[in-house]
């Protein structure tokens, strides 16, 4: 019998998976000759448990006439806010006409909008309702922040990180999600074993999944591209954190950790010059946990576009970010500037901004949105060094 019912097409096939981008029809199982006030709506329907309302997105409205359907018109539904970021956007074609909306953002969607149809319209004078059940899933990227698990008891800056990172996500819940690292326990001289990177190397691996495709952002400490002081006796090495190790500065403003990584530590990986055949690092246990990690995300579908260190100034040296990118296998990017937090740890309102920005007048926007503008372009992964026993 002739009626509403319909489903979701690609390729002329029905589907139940498609990509925030993709364009999918919407097809009639069967049609009816002639049908009048017909509405078409695209409804995001929650799924499961989440804690939601369905809510329109758009609808189509025509008629039909020999079993095809005429546009009259579409309404397309704002639902809020939007990520300037991550815009997801996914376009339905009916009647001739493709209608391209944006996908709400403001809702924690777990990884998939869930969509359906609800159509409804006259036929032969009579009332006709079809509440489509069958779900579309659109997939969707999403950037992922790695951050410490708590608050650190002297660095100051596990804090701030803990107090800004809720209010970025809380802009956009669907395409922004918080992955936690545990802070390094063990006392700084204690030797490294292979096991220590087993938080490092699941904490990054969980936001890669999450991310399906989008960035992993590792914001757990700090770093510095190695020309932080005129006279060279300062940071001389370009180094960044890669978990959350809760030490303090020592008088003279240096840094001393167990875990992070250093331009020494991966030149000191890379293929010996003639007549040399091989070599053993100071530190192979970091640089085996960095290809290892280059083999887990690498290993993940859709694979993330980019592994972005979010710590002070690593990105101001060029040659430690092509060799992370290199060991990693994976796209890198970095800040060129200090990373400054203003407000109060555990109330909302913190700023994120750059350094260099400081004398400017704060902008309600670094309450909500990492800096940006120092970024590097893309470090692309290179021929990969050597692993060692």
């Amino acid at each position: 019998m002739a009626g509403f019912t319909a489903f979701f097409s690609s390729q002329g096939k029905a589907v139940n998976l498609a990509e925030a981008g993709d364009k999918v029809n919407i097809v009639f199982t069967n049609p009816p000759v002639s049908a009048d006030n017909v509405e078409v709506a695209v409804i995001e329907a929650p799924e499961g448990k989440e804690a939601k309302e369905e809510r329109e997105l758009v609808t189509i409205f025509g008629n039909f006439r020999d079993s095809l359907f005429n546009l009259e018109k579409f309404r397309i539904v704002s639902q809020g806010r939007s990520d300037p970021i991550r815009k997801p956007v996914f376009t339905v074609s009916f009647g001739g006409v493709d209608n391209t909306f944006d996908l709400p953002v403001d809702k924690d969607e777990g990884g998939l909008f869930d969509l359906r149809l609800d159509i409804k319209g006259r036929i032969a004078g009579k009332e006709v309702k079809d509440k489509n059940v069958a779900l579309l899933h659109v997939a969707f990227k999403r950037d992922v922040v790695v951050i410490p698990i708590a608050n650190g008891r002297v660095d100051k800056a596990f804090a701030f990180i803990r107090t800004f990172m809720p209010q970025w996500r809380a802009l956009a819940p669907a395409t922004r999600v918080i992955v936690e690292m545990a802070i390094d326990p063990k006392s700084l001289d204690l030797p490294l074993v292979k096991s220590d990177y087993d938080e490092f190397l699941r904490a990054i691996s969980e936001a890669a999944r999450l991310a399906h495709g989008g960035a992993v952002i590792l914001c757990v400490g700090h770093g510095d591209d190695g020309t932080r002081a005129a006279d060279g006796t300062l940071n001389t090495v370009a180094w960044t954190n890669l978990v959350p190790e809760d030490r303090k500065e020592d008088a003279e403003g240096r840094f001393f950790y167990r875990m992070n990584i250093t331009e020494v530590d991966m030149t000191d990986g890379l293929p010996p010059a003639p007549p040399l055949k091989s070599r053993t690092p100071r530190n192979p246990i970091k640089l085996n946990a960095l290809s290892e990690l280059g083999d887990k995300l690498n290993a993940i579908v859709p694979k993330i576009e980019e592994l972005r260190f979010h710590t002070c100034n690593v990105g101001g040296n060029a040659t430690f970010c092509q060799l992370l990118a290199d060991r990693i296998q994976i796209p890198v990017r970095s800040q060129k500037d200090f990373i400054k937090y203003e407000g109060f740890p555990g109330r909302p309102g913190m700023f994120c901004f750059y350094d260099g920005d400081d004398a400017k007048p704060r902008q309600e926007s670094e309450k909500t949105e990492l800096p940006m503008s120092k970024l590097t372009a893309f470090f692309r992964p290179g021929t990969p060094p050597p692993r060692f026993p």
